[in-house]
């Protein structure tokens, strides 16, 4: 005969079963080939890391000898939370449970024949009683536990540790995340609403981000399935368990009418998050929340603040996700332009109706720059594009006084810039985030998309001020440097008081200017190109290209312009013999192998008859005022100095409207 455990060894397990949850989330975010080999004397193989290109983190690829150590584990827990919530102590008990539970889901008590995953929404008084119990001995580890709990099921949803490939493992971890957020959902409810809110504030916010993570989460998304058989597999065994978590989500909403102010940051994100989602209840839901929360924060302070910064924050992570799926971003996109704005339009307050207007349409700027910026590859040979995007959505936040995403995004270009070795480009960026801040000791929130973490508004400024200085001595630079140093001394004076810093800035500052006076810097010439001629067929097939911004033509297709291209150094006290040697040898292999054509806005000058040779290709070089100048005909592929005839040749540099060259990275040339 089957024995059946005591209701004392339900409620160890039950314990157990909650610590254990909590020590899960340690173990996935662990490595455990040592602590494999030291318990059980197993090897396994490692984790690896990858690194890529302009990402701030390598990434984890978990080896197959510990996924199925995860998956042994996963599964004990999964089936340890059914044998804790089907298990009663009485009959009675379960009879009693059958209202409740009838109306926290909403009327649908029914599994419809699929794997009773109608089971998954029903509370547990075992738990109650632990947690009760719990609390008894100590509310601040009660508080522990379920927190711990609940982040675990979190990342459980947010980001698994399997193959999107394993479907039901996949389905597993939800069920231990569905079964915890009904058993945590009624002791919530029952322990931390009214007076005692504040003590489990932590708590519902975990809970509700848990919920919407099950609404927001691409693998639930039924509607956006490719694979037809992965899509049979869910609706014959499980269907779709959003259904759960919307029922539980709008009862624990109206519960917690009187504090959803205190929710904001978290429900504003996901709401928004959730809004592209193509199901009718999901949608009301989001747009719900969404506009309870403007016109929560607009009754309190007569303006939106809090949400514009909750949901920019929120866009700016969605366009980097959804960067390629053009789709997806037009359902947020509508999410604001026609279901808030209908919102809007029957609240009946024009000052609340006018507000939100304009925060939508400063919403639809964002997305633009956002997604022009995102989509393009993170390569090398994207370096100018992107850059290009990033200073116009940098103008643009600038003027809207967007300080927040606008520090972010100067801080994104100084990546970029360093990803890159453009040393110098990535000291001025840095230099600028620096000159936005000031020294208080004020909390600067953490910035994961760039790798920033929480400080004080005074540490992050010396340490972007010393990221300048780093990168403008890579750079060579040390002119900069110096003026970086001499504000960090001057901060540790006036404004830090750590004289052994100061100390040590003025040493740093001693060694630049020694090296300023003593080492020799080559500075390398730079070639800005100006095609004179006729334009107007190029202009036209200019405007049909997909990019607009870089055309380039076959040497057969371009008509016959005439180049002036004029090479300047930078100046330089020192170095003057070698930089000069240095022009003469590398002259021809400076000259770009394409370039960028670019019509000018206003007619180019008429260059001198006898300036033009379209029969032969001549070369004339002049040197005038450290400048050198060269007329190019299309065919020329080296430079024949002919000093002797400069000046029949070509007019003095000062009479050529010479624009801005810039290489572009592409494999056809001109």
């Amino acid at each position: 005969a089957a024995v059946t455990p005591s209701d004392d060894v339900y409620d160890k397990f039950v314990v157990l079963m909650l610590k254990t949850m909590g020590v899960l989330e340690e173990v996935r975010r662990s490595d455990l080939s040592e602590l494999m080999q030291k318990i059980f004397g197993k090897q396994l193989e490692k984790n690896k890391k990858v690194q890529q290109r302009n990402q701030l983190s390598a990434t984890t690829v978990v080896s197959e000898d510990q996924l199925a150590v995860h998956r042994d584990l996963l599964i004990a827990i999964a089936d340890l939370s059914r044998i804790l919530t089907t298990a009663t102590t009485t009959q009675q008990t379960q009879d009693d449970d059958d209202d409740d539970e009838e109306e926290m889901n909403g009327g649908d008590g029914g599994g419809g024949g699929k794997l009773a995953v109608h089971e998954w929404g029903s509370k547990c008084d075992r738990i109650d009683k632990a947690i009760a119990t719990l609390r008894s001995e100590d509310e601040g580890m009660a508080v522990h536990v379920v927190e711990c709990a609940l982040k675990c099921c979190n990342n459980l949803i947010a980001s698994s540790l399997f193959p999107s490939s394993w479907l039901t493992l996949r389905l597993a971890e939800a069920e231990v995340a569905m079964r915890c957020l009904s058993w945590f959902g009624w002791t919530l409810q029952r322990n931390y609403l009214g007076d005692t809110f504040d003590k489990g504030r932590v708590l519902w916010k975990e809970w509700l981000g848990v919920g919407m993570l099950f609404l927001s989460n691409e693998d639930f998304a039924l509607e956006d399935y490719v694979d037809s058989a992965s899509l049979a597999l869910l609706r014959q065994h499980y269907g779709d368990v959003r259904t759960i978590a919307i029922r539980k989500l709008t009862v624990a909403w109206t519960a917690l009418t009187p504090h959803r102010a205190a929710l904001a940051d978290t429900m504003i994100s996901a709401a928004v998050e959730a809004s592209a989602s193509e199901v009718l209840d999901i949608q009301e839901f989001a747009i719900d929340v969404y506009f309870q929360m403007i016109r929560s924060e607009f009754s309190a302070s007569s303006h939106i603040q809090s949400v514009e910064t909750h949901t920019i924050d929120q866009i700016d992570q969605l366009t980097a996700k959804h960067s390629h799926k053009e789709n997806v971003i037009n359902r947020y996109l509508d999410f604001f332009r026609k279901r808030v704005r209908e919102k809007l339009a029957s609240s009946g307050d024009a000052q609340l109706t006018k507000i939100g207007n304009t925060f939508i349409s400063d919403i639809e700027r964002l997305y633009h720059f956002l997604v022009q910026l995102k989509k393009l590859p993170n390569s090398a040979q994207y370096e100018d594009e992107r850059t290009a995007a990033t200073l116009k959505l940098l103008s643009y936040l600038n003027d809207s006084r967007k300080n927040e995403l606008y520090n972010r995004y100067i801080h994104h270009l100084a990546l970029m810039h360093q990803s890159c070795s453009n040393h110098v480009e990535a000291g001025i960026c840095f230099k600028s985030h620096g000159d936005r801040l000031g020294w208080s000791d004020r909390q600067l929130k953490k910035e994961p998309l760039v790798g920033l973490e929480a400080t004080p508004e005074w540490k992050r400024h010396v340490s972007l001020l010393e990221l300048a200085m780093k990168h403008f001595m890579l750079g060579e630079a040390w002119e900069m440097a110096v003026g970086v140093c001499q504000e960090l001394a001057k901060a540790y004076q006036e404004e830090i008081f750590d004289l052994k810093a100061l100390s040590s800035s003025l040493d740093k500052q001693s060694h630049l200017w020694k090296m300023i006076g003593g080492q020799d810097r080559v500075f390398h010439s730079v070639y800005l190109v100006r095609f004179i001629g006729d334009f107007k067929q190029l202009t036209s097939a200019q405007q049909q290209q997909q990019q607009p911004q870089s055309y380039m033509l076959p040497t057969s297709a371009v008509p016959r312009p005439r180049a002036m291209v004029q090479v300047r150094s930078l100046p330089s006290e020192r170095g003057t013999k070698n930089r000069l040697q240095n022009v003469q040898q590398n002259r021809a292999q400076n000259i770009p192998q394409s370039f960028e054509i670019t019509p000018a806005s206003s007619p180019a000058p008429v260059l001198p008859p006898t300036a033009v040779n379209t029969t032969t290709a001549t070369t004339s070089v002049v040197q005038q005022n450290n400048v050198q100048q060269f007329d190019i005909d299309d065919d020329d592929t080296e430079f024949d100095s002919e000093e002797d005839d400069a000046d029949e040749e070509v007019e003095s540099a000062d009479d050529v409207n010479l624009a801005p060259l810039r290489p572009v990275a592409r494999s056809e040339s001109v």
